[in-house]
């Protein structure tokens, strides 16, 4: 299994959502902060950043990733994304002196547990 890091680009996100309604989104995102997509085997799994202006984490995973990664057959490369994706996080965090970042449960709340993210009130911070 090769897992590879590329710089989001806004194509991303609608070639994760199928939503070309999310493209000015897609091009905050792309300006708000540092960012990128992660491909396993050269698909594309997943795209994540942070809006460093507002300390706020974002992530997109298509609805397949998704399934794919619930499937015990898949826990290994699971576990191996998840290591990425966190390691990931944690050099924006640290690159951009962000001393607390904020996430909304969009993805799901395992995920973000998985990234370091602790629940206080109804938001998640790292």
């Amino acid at each position: 299994m090769k897992i590879e890091k590329k710089k989001f680009l806004p194509a991303d996100a609608i070639i994760l959502t199928g939503d070309r309604d999310r493209a000015d989104e897609a091009n905050y995102n792309q300006t708000a902060g540092p960012a990128e997509s992660l491909f396993i085997d050269g698909k594309l799994i997943c795209s994540g950043g942070s809006r460093v202006t507002v300390g706020e984490s974002w992530a997109i995973v298509s609805e397949e990733t998704k399934a794919m990664l619930s499937q015990k057959e898949h826990s290994g490369k699971l576990k191996a994304v998840l290591k990425t994706l966190r390691e990931q996080m944690e050099s924006m965090q640290r690159e951009h002196q962000l001393t607390r970042l904020f996430a909304e449960p969009i993805v799901s709340e395992r995920f973000c547990k998985a990234m370091g993210f602790k629940k206080q009130n109804n938001i998640y911070v790292r």
